[in-house]
């Protein structure tokens, strides 16, 4: 089994929502980078990352934010 943890993005920050709703959200971190980082020193062996505005606008919203993202570590990523 591979366990694949995620970052849900919401205006630049880690972000969960209770029961999808935008407007409630728990933020675990101000810094995604830092995030990805973390999980991937943790052993993860890909990451998740939900581009959550991009996801209510139609389109990539964080995707300068992602490609940073994904310069910083060394496994891959999946986008959703």
């Amino acid at each position: 089994m591979i366990i694949i943890p995620a970052i849900d993005l919401k205006e630049g920050r880690c972000v969960r929502l209770s029961q999808g709703r935008m407007d409630q959200e728990s933020v675990y971190s101000e810094n995604p980078i830092h995030m990805a980082r973390h999980w991937e020193s943790k052993g993860a062996e890909r990451l998740h990352v939900v581009d959550l505005n991009g996801a209510v606008i139609g389109r990539p919203f964080h995707q300068s934010l992602i490609m940073e993202i994904t310069q910083s570590i060394h496994i891959p990523i999946e986008v959703g």
